[in-house]
């Protein structure tokens, strides 16, 4: 009897802290708690459609720096050792006036469909005590209530109570009906009895930070180690490196009905920008739950849904956070921004639009009918106006029809609109749309719109929409300028140098101003693009002032006519047009090698008709650098017979050349005399500045070789030969 009594009296004093700790949570924040509502992603309102229930929870609803009342402080840091604590917020199930009891119809249910697929969405921080935190929190999905929460120390709120080692049992402590997946920031490891500190002896878990679930209100979640202290039986437990970073973490979850299977990614995005990450610390996993331990069925679908979390005492403990980034039970909305001109036309980032364009910044939420089961309660709305834009009109509307709540002409003069709409996303209203139009005005140069965020948050949804930057176009008016000769006189193959000047009617652009505009230039009616101009800002001239190189290869025979204008990207705005006229020689079709070292092989006489073969040196090259298409032929005449240079007898025997053909019993020889004979009939020019060598086209049985008479007399001979080149076929 006296220990019964010792237990009222002990069970007094801890509500009586539990009380205490919670006003002082309320009014105080260490620096990381501090760090913790600064850094806090945007969330959800938790007014309303969330509760911290009754008893002994110490978890305290606080606003963001964003959204008032979207952070809920599970547990907080402190150094006081009376300070044991647990807290818990839960889902809510209301109901509109006309109903008594809960109703399926009910459009106001925060509770977990467990009978359909459905996301939820959070952010966690836990401290940023590092190796030294504890204990840690927890999702839990529950049917005993919303107003529940279970004791602190290892039971992180959520599961039995092993303080007592006399109990035959801890599972009745827990919260009745529920699954946990935990995120625990201390191993509990200690084996003395009633210390309530032993629940992470499993290997996986025993030496580390971790992520487990179970069934909290299951006698066969514990291991009973002799009567005198309990451990707890992970499912599908993971090491985590540190939770307990200062850093806020993101918490994807997603239940599968088909399945019965809950997935998480811990880690996946980042909380700075919300965008997705990449890294090694991502932890996910698939953990199949049994609904029956929730008492889930196909007539009674829903779940209560929350975070629990626990601290020891004194140093034993941390800061707890949660956010609601969004869950489908609130109601599913999707949310998408554009940026409109006075065309419907959509503005992409970096865009230039004229002055007096007219800028729609236009926000669309559609409500999803077929799967929400809460009614959106209209949403806070917080929209930057850049200071850039004369704001006309804007407003919200409802089911794509024409505004009906304006904004005033006293909210468009402000540097951002915050306001509520009036109506609820439901059913009736499934579309809302809210835009903000304005008109650019005239500026005398370039002019940058800076990018928007705007936020929309509510007690069931919130997003961030980001609509990017664009450029006002300057009051201009290009004027391009010939800073050379208007005609130049170009050898066939000479280049010509262009300079010019870009300027805004005389007035020098900046560097940024001239990324806006563009050269472009024909010769004749071919457009020639600007890269192929190669065209080059002049160094230590003003801005704007260019150079181009005219290659040969982009010019005719004659006269060209070069036409160069200044363009924006668009083609909006135009320059006037600079003629310059480019004259190429027509070019000519002339030797490039000749032989210089032609002779033919010794031969030694043996009274028969003998055909004798050249030496090497024999050079023959033709280069036509006229039109494609032009033709020529080369003719070889002997124009001095071979004499021998002792006795000036005329050799007996003849020049021959022999065309080369593919088939050699066609081949044809001719004698080569005074009049000539085609060395070349007839060739076509078949690219620009085409060269031929004629000389490495002959193999041994083409090209010239010398038949000499069996009475031919030894000796030296030599001869005079003479090529042409004819520009004729």
């Amino acid at each position: 009897m006296k220990w019964w009594i010792a237990g009222i009296i002990c069970g007094l004093s801890l509500l009586m802290m539990g009380a205490q700790a919670r006003t002082v949570a309320a009014m105080t924040l260490d620096a990381d708690g501090v760090n913790a509502v600064n850094t806090a992603p945007p969330g959800v309102s938790l007014d309303g459609m969330f509760t911290m229930g009754d008893g002994d929870n110490f978890t305290n609803i606080i606003d963001s720096k964003t959204v008032p009342k979207s952070i809920a402080l599970i547990t907080r840091d402190s150094t006081d050792p009376r300070d044991v604590q647990s807290g818990a917020v839960w889902s809510t199930a209301t109901w509109s006036a006309q109903h008594s009891v809960p109703h399926e119809a009910s459009r106001m249910d925060n509770r977990f469909n467990l009978m359909q697929d459905e996301n939820i969405s959070l952010w966690l921080y836990f401290g940023n005590k590092h190796a030294a935190a504890a204990e840690g929190m927890a999702f839990v999905f529950q049917n005993q209530g919303s107003d529940v929460v279970r004791s602190g120390y290892q039971s992180l709120g959520v599961w039995g109570n092993d303080r007592n080692y006399f109990n035959n049992t801890i599972a009745p402590s827990a919260i009745q009906k529920s699954w946990a997946l935990e995120f625990d920031t201390h191993s509990n490891i200690s084996t003395v009895a009633g210390a309530g500190d032993s629940f992470d002896l499993d290997d996986v878990v025993k030496n580390s930070m971790h992520i487990a679930s179970g069934y909290p209100a299951e006698e066969s979640s514990y291991t009973d180690h002799g009567k005198k202290y309990r451990s707890l039986n992970h499912i599908q437990p993971k090491p985590v490196a540190d939770l307990a970073d200062g850093q806020w973490h993101h918490l994807g979850l997603h239940w599968n009905v088909e399945h019965r299977t809950m997935s998480y990614v811990f880690n996946d995005r980042d909380p700075k920008t919300n965008e997705p990450r990449a890294s090694m610390d991502i932890i996910a996993d698939t953990i199949p739950i049994n609904l029956d331990e929730l008492e889930v069925s196909a007539t009674q679908k829903y779940a209560y849904w929350g975070v629990t979390g626990s601290t020891g005492s004194g140093e034993a403990s941390e800061n707890g956070f949660v956010v609601v980034d969004g869950a489908d039970s609130l109601g599913r909305i999707d949310a998408h921004a554009k940026l409109l001109d006075s065309h419907n036309r959509e503005i992409s980032a970096g865009a230039t639009i004229s002055p007096g364009e007219k800028i729609t910044y236009q926000y669309t939420f559609d409500y999803d009918t077929n799967h929400s089961r809460s009614d959106v309660k209209p949403l806070n709305m917080t929209i930057p106006l850049p200071t850039q834009l004369r704001w006309l009109s804007g407003g919200v509307s409802y089911n794509n029809d024409p505004i009906s709540e304006p904004f005033t002409k006293t909210e468009l003069a402000q540097p951002e609109i915050k306001k509520t709409w009036q109506k609820n996303m439901n059913q009736d209203n499934s579309k809302v749309t809210v835009s903000v139009t304005g008109v650019a005005p005239e500026v005398s140069r370039k002019t940058l719109v800076s990018d928007t965020n705007s936020f929309f948050y509510g007690t069931s949804f919130q997003t961030k929409l980001p609509l990017p930057s664009y450029y006002i176009r300057g009051n201009v008016a290009l004027k391009l300028e010939n800073l050379g000769a208007t005609t130049y006189q170009l050898a066939h193959n000479d280049t010509a140098t262009i300079k010019g000047r870009l300027t805004n009617n005389g007035e020098v652009f900046t560097s940024d101003d001239l990324a806006d505009y563009k050269l472009v230039a024909k010769i004749g009616d071919k457009p020639i693009p600007i890269t192929d101009l190669a065209g080059t800002q002049v160094a230590g001239e003003p801005n704007g002032t260019f150079q181009l190189t005219v290659r040969p290869d982009q010019l005719v025979g004659g006269e060209n006519t070069l036409v160069l204008q200044a363009t924006d990207h668009d083609g909006q705005l135009t320059s006037n047009k600079v003629t310059i006229k480019l004259v190429r020689a027509l070019g000519s079709v002339y030797f490039t090698q000749l032989p210089k070292d032609a002779s033919f092989k010794a031969t030694r006489l043996n009274g028969s008709a003998l055909q004798i073969k050249r030496n090497k040196g024999w050079q023959l090259g033709v280069r036509d650098d006229r039109a494609v298409g032009q033709s020529w032929r080369v003719d070889v005449a002997l124009e001095r017979p071979f004499i021998n240079s002792k006795n000036g007898a005329q050799l007996r025997g003849n020049l021959l050349f022999s065309q080369k053909n593919t088939r050699a019993t066609n081949r044809s020889s001719v004698i080569v005399d005074a009049n000539g004979v085609p060395v070349v009939p007839n060739h076509v020019t078949q690219a620009p500045d085409e060269e031929t060598d004629i000389a490495g086209q002959w193999d041994d049985q083409s090209g010239p070789s010398l038949e000499v008479a069996g009475n031919a007399i030894a000796g030296d001979y030599a001869g005079q030969l003479v090529w042409k080149l004819i520009d004729a076929p």
